[in-house]
């Protein structure tokens, strides 16, 4: 998988990202997914047309997970010959979208 990094704008929902927006993170970690599903929606639905969203990783705190909306499709490419690849193997791809990623804030 390739993403476009420099077209990609993303809403960073953990550290400063989750204090701009006045997160409650204890219910984005909970099991019940009613705050993070309404989250979600909120974003994805908010005139600026995020592509996706950066957040901690329920399962591993050191790690940062992204979700990707449809409108992202252009910006991402995957190749079909390729090998597919745990994200939780490809550091490369964490290290390239934190450093070059631009993060919004809605």
């Amino acid at each position: 998988m390739l993403l476009d990094t420099l077209k990609l704008r993303l809403v960073a929902i953990h550290g400063d990202g989750a204090q701009t927006l006045r997160l409650n993170l204890a219910e984005l970690a909970g099991g019940d997914y009613t705050y993070p599903q309404a989250l979600a929606k909120a974003i994805h639905d908010h005139a600026s047309e995020p592509h996706g969203m950066v957040y901690r990783s329920r399962f591993d705190d050191d790690a940062l997970a992204m979700v990707l909306f449809e409108r992202a499709k252009p910006h991402v490419r995957i190749f079909p010959s390729s090998t597919p690849v745990a994200l939780l193997n490809a550091k490369e791809l964490g290290d390239a979208i934190r450093n070059t990623v631009p993060f919004i804030l809605i």
